[in-house]
């Protein structure tokens, strides 16, 4: 039976000689035991009563031996687009979020992976510092459905978007031991539309963020106390811009300058618009930081399905 894996490397150092100086402290993975890989088929869950969520931490060099894989039973969920954990920007913290709960065991089949599944509502954090034994900390609510987690690039912030209305978005500071100290929130107030993606720009000044219902990306001015440097609130900057048919997760290029998204192209929408052909596109966005101008699609790639 196939499971859910998602894996995540820490950090890795990498030269293209012949030497190669590999210097990931670990690999860290989530398991979700809730359903297998072929549900999203066919709904069937066969899942397996005597297993459980998990965290995995595979601890380098590797010596062989079940000594370096340690276990922990964290719940996850695999229903996001991939960010269900973040590691901190000091990589001595993991934040696992529950993005949707377990199903009692005599559930054997659904219809829908988006509203069969009880809601999620919480996010671990666990301390991955030490070499040997990672633990867990803190586990806290963040909103109901929480479907992304994306930590600072520099501080000891994580944002997170959920489903529950009036905290679609969440800006939350933790201290140096990982325990959560204030979040502040805003709403998104449009009915029906879901956040399904949220990301910092390398600048930790902005998030950019996918509405799945109306097929839009967007961004938030992160607004800071000039005194105390504390996040006060957050702010839209500018309208979103539509994107295709199905915008899924994405990424700032590491200067900055633009957004990178999959449109998956997913859905009778797509069909309509595109025909069967199943390919997807990949968006180039140049978000306009001044608040005015539009935001643009500057580059489009058609890729695969």
């Amino acid at each position: 039976m196939f499971k859910n894996t998602l894996l995540f490397l820490i950090s890795i150092s990498c030269s293209f000689a012949q030497k190669i100086d590999f210097e990931a402290k670990a690999i860290i993975a989530l398991s979700d035991a809730d359903m297998a890989a072929s549900a999203y088929i066919d709904g069937k869950l066969l899942k397996d009563k005597s297993t459980k969520d998990m965290f995995s931490f595979i601890r380098f060099p590797l010596e062989r031996s079940n000594e370096e894989i340690k276990t922990l039973p964290i719940p996850n969920s695999v229903l996001t687009w991939t960010k269900s954990m973040a590691i901190s920007a000091d990589n001595r913290f993991a934040f696992v979020l529950d993005v949707r709960g377990s199903l009692p065991d005599t559930v054997q089949q659904i219809r829908s992976l988006v509203y069969d599944f009880p809601s999620g509502n919480y996010l671990t954090v666990l301390d991955i510092n030490s070499t040997y034994y990672p633990t867990v900390k803190f586990k806290f609510p963040v909103g109901r459905n929480p479907l992304a987690v994306d930590a600072h690039p520099l501080l000891n912030l994580v944002a997170i978007c959920s489903a529950e209305d009036g905290k679609e978005f969440s800006v939350i500071e933790f201290d140096e031991n990982g325990k959560p100290l204030k979040a502040v929130t805003k709403g998104l107030y449009q009915p029906g539309v879901r956040v399904t993606d949220i990301t910092w720009h390398p600048s930790g000044d902005y998030l950019a963020y996918t509405l799945e219902e109306t097929r839009e990306v967007g961004i938030l001015k992160v607004i800071r106390d000039l005194n105390t440097g504390k996040v006060r609130s957050l702010d839209h900057l500018g309208r979103p811009i539509k994107v295709g048919t199905t915008p899924s997760a994405g990424q700032f290029t590491p200067n900055g300058a633009y957004y990178i998204i999959p449109d998956m192209k997913w859905g009778d929408a797509a069909k309509n618009e595109y025909g069967y052909d199943g390919k997807g596109e990949l968006n180039c966005i140049a978000f306009n930081f001044d608040g005015f101008s539009e935001h643009r699609i500057a580059y489009k790639l058609k890729v695969g399905e």
